[in-house]
């Protein structure tokens, strides 16, 4: 009877363990030291375009690109936790991520490398001194249909270069160590303005909601040395204006030649947060005697020391198991009636705005507007350690502020916007509902889309973060 008691409690707590250890459908086989049960690899390429390009970010620009400021680049970081679960981010200066180049690469990258889609996370640093990647016609009109060859040979080059960048990452995988940490910058500011009229502005409002949050991934040698350092940050990179035709990352592609000039050796690599609603201050033209270009300098070396100082302090280490989903979230816009469009139509300025609004305008008269948008999420699960959500288009701050809230559990939460696919602003149903540039005219207007999104985005959109949540961690 003795015997049986006995048995009883180790059985139950053998089941329990293995119950634990069995996670995301794989046995995580845990070490004394989780954080140093990791392989990683990481790889970088210049991306500058090597001839004259239509540049993205700025519907006013009316000529190509003339020279280059700093170089553009991808980087990749693959990392693969004791069990096999495996996780490759690639980063790029970069506008935006096509749906179509995203799609290409993880169709090359399952074929190649076996990574399946929900393996590959692609974050663009939304940087509006880049190269236009959208290749329509549409969208050469006001900078020059000869510039739509340079696009599209652009692309196609792209598009094969980081497919091999994750393959380099991927093969420089060694054993090493993950740790995590955060700490804060303070140069991004709402930038909704509310007047006196009702109308919500573009424009630097100090009393609205940000996320000066700086989260932090530090990836280090079994030798202990620092080999790539992964930062995040809630801002557009909109230092430089539309009067700016230098190819550059802004502040994003200083803060990672600052780090990687600090820390020889070890790869630096940016991921945009939720940074629908904010930009960098000061900016252009509000510092009288500081141009663009060392104000970008300025905000890369604040970010720079933000990161330094995460390292220096209050460094956790990262567990696995290391498990991902991604899923999309069908979220509805707002239909407009023809009467809606054709006074928009009306006091529109820009050529390449009313171009875009005459195929919107077709298109309700035909009824072939498209009804709803897939919007791509993707859910990051460390262990119990850390969760990176990362969520396409450009959401607003109050996503990031949100979900980090209402996410359960230990685990530092890490929301990132800008990933997987892009050109269409996620406002909250508070944003939608005051309208303004992210709420409504920005979607109609810029963003090759039917119209604003219906109110009840926010609402879907969180639902399906925490549905995948949950699958993770059941």
């Amino acid at each position: 009877m003795k015997t049986l008691w006995l048995e009883f409690p180790i059985r139950v707590l053998f089941a329990a363990a293995m119950l634990s250890a069995f996670r995301g459908g794989r046995l995580w086989a845990a070490s004394g030291d989780q954080a140093t049960g990791w392989r990683a690899g990481v790889a970088t390429a210049k991306i500058t375009p090597q001839e004259p390009m239509g540049m993205a970010g700025y519907a006013q620009r009316n000529r190509p690109s003339k020279g280059v400021i700093r170089d553009l680049f991808a980087k990749a970081l693959a990392l693969e936790d004791a069990a096999g679960g495996k996780l490759v981010i690639v980063t790029m200066d970069e506008h935006m991520v096509p749906h179509d180049l995203r799609e290409h690469v993880a169709r090359e990258t399952a074929a190649r490398y076996g990574l399946k889609s929900e393996e590959l996370l692609v974050n663009a640093s939304h940087t509006h001194c880049g190269p236009e990647l959208r290749t329509d016609d549409r969208f050469f009109d006001h900078a020059g249909k000869e510039l739509r060859e340079p696009a599209v040979r652009y692309r196609a080059w792209l598009e094969g270069r980081l497919v091999e960048l994750v393959g380099e990452a991927l093969n420089t995988r060694s054993t090493g160590r993950l740790e995590h940490s955060h700490a804060r910058a303070g140069f991004a500011m709402n930038r909704r303005r509310p007047e006196p009229d009702g109308r919500v502005s573009l424009g630097a409002y100090p009393s609205g909601p940000v996320d000066h949050e700086v989260p932090v991934l530090k990836v280090t040698s079994s030798q202990g040395k620092l080999r790539a350092v992964l930062f995040g940050y809630a801002c557009h990179n909109t230092t430089f204006g539309g009067d700016e035709y230098q190819i550059n990352g802004d502040y994003a592609g200083f803060a990672q030649a600052n780090l990687e000039a600090s820390y020889p050796g070890a790869t630096a690599l940016f991921i945009q947060g939720c940074a629908g609603d904010q930009d960098p201050y000061p900016r252009v033209n509000l510092v009288p005697d500081q141009p663009a270009v060392e104000l970008a300098r300025q905000h890369g070396r604040a970010l720079a020391n933000a990161v330094s100082t995460a390292l220096a302090a209050g460094l956790k280490p990262v567990g696995g198991p290391l498990t991902s989903v991604l899923r999309y979230a069908d979220v509805p816009y707002k239909m407009l009636t023809r009467a809606e469009v054709e006074g928009r139509l009306a006091q529109e300025k820009l050529p390449a705005v009313r171009e875009h609004m005459r195929k919107v305008l077709e298109q309700i008269v035909n009824g072939t507007a498209a009804k709803s948008y897939a919007w791509p999420i993707q859910v990051v699960q460390f262990g119990k350690d850390l969760t990176l959500v990362a969520m396409g288009g450009e959401p607003v701050v109050d996503y990031s502020l949100r979900i980090k809230r209402e996410l359960p559990g230990a685990a530092r939460v890490w929301v990132a916007g800008y990933s997987n696919d892009g050109y269409l602003y996620l406002g909250t149903g508070k944003v939608i509902g005051e309208g303004g540039y992210e709420g409504y005219s920005a979607n109609l207007r810029m963003m090759n889309n039917p119209g604003p999104l219906a109110s009840s985005a926010e609402e879907i959109v969180v639902g399906k973060v925490h549905e995948l949540w949950r699958r993770l961690n059941p």
